[in-house]
């Protein structure tokens, strides 16, 4: 199985801020949608407004959503059961996810993991990390801004890349470890 990863967070910070919304897309070997695994967590704590002017999502929304902690167990199962996870800016969303884990004393799996931001340079003129809505141009999947950052939504245009760039032979098969990935060192 593989596993398509997307979450929301209060803010930036692994260890202070908290996933709000969090999405497994679970694929079949050849990237066909088996199932969306998609929850809201509340936080009890504020979110951040850069990030909720991004994803959209505010406290009213997730007042009576069940606490991370409370679903940990069945998350860390479901991931367990992947052969590869695929994740767009893997060196955000991993750290966040794997400091949940272990913070409700869950270990993080080694599942490889690829990412769709690191490894695919190739779909910007400039060589740059390509966003999400870049990577879809690519690719040629449709993407609407006015539904990004909604996690469900990004997992299945993430996918739809992903089956393309095995498609078009762009996929370079560099994984990384999910519980070796570290977060990007943020400037203060």
């Amino acid at each position: 199985m593989i596993i398509g990863l997307d979450l929301e967070t209060t803010g930036l910070n692994v260890g202070s801020d908290r996933i709000i919304e969090l999405c497994f897309g679970l694929y079949n070997d050849s990237c066909d949608l088996v199932k969306n695994v998609t929850m809201r967590f509340n936080p009890h704590r504020p979110i951040d407004p850069k990030a909720q002017a991004v994803h959209h999502i505010s406290m009213n929304d997730l007042l009576d959503c069940p606490s991370f902690e409370e679903k940990a167990p069945v998350l860390n199962a479901i991931l367990g059961k992947a052969n590869l996870i695929v994740i767009h800016n893997a060196r955000f969303d991993a750290p966040f996810l794997r400091f949940e884990l272990e913070n409700c004393g869950l270990q993080a799996p080694a599942i490889p993991v690829y990412d769709t931001m690191a490894e695919s340079r190739w779909a910007t003129p400039e060589g740059k990390w390509p966003k999400l809505g870049e990577l879809c141009f690519a690719c040629g999947v449709g993407y609407s801004s006015d539904e990004a950052h909604a996690a469900e939504y990004d997992v299945n245009k993430m996918m739809e890349c992903f089956k393309a760039i095995k498609e078009q032979g762009f996929f370079s098969g560099n994984v990384l470890s999910f519980n070796e990935i570290q977060p990007f060192q943020r400037r203060k």
